[in-house]
């Protein structure tokens, strides 16, 4: 493998952990923001987004990181 190969390999890998940073990130935002609207929306509510997070984040059929 050339060096050329392995730089550009190198920066695909970079991009992957920067989407996966970014999509953590933004859980992390959503997931602040439901838990701190659960005195405004049902309790119920609440749960089931949160639940609902927690599943796509954890789906393995996701699909290519955009």
């Amino acid at each position: 493998m050339t060096i050329r190969q392995l730089t550009k390999q190198l920066y695909t890998v970079e991009r992957i952990l920067t989407d996966i940073r970014n999509e953590l990130r933004k859980a992390r935002t959503t997931k602040a923001t439901l838990e701190s609207t659960r005195g405004t929306i049902s309790k119920e509510r609440a749960e089931d987004m949160l639940r609902y997070i927690e599943e796509q984040r954890r789906a393995p059929d996701r699909g290519p990181i955009k």
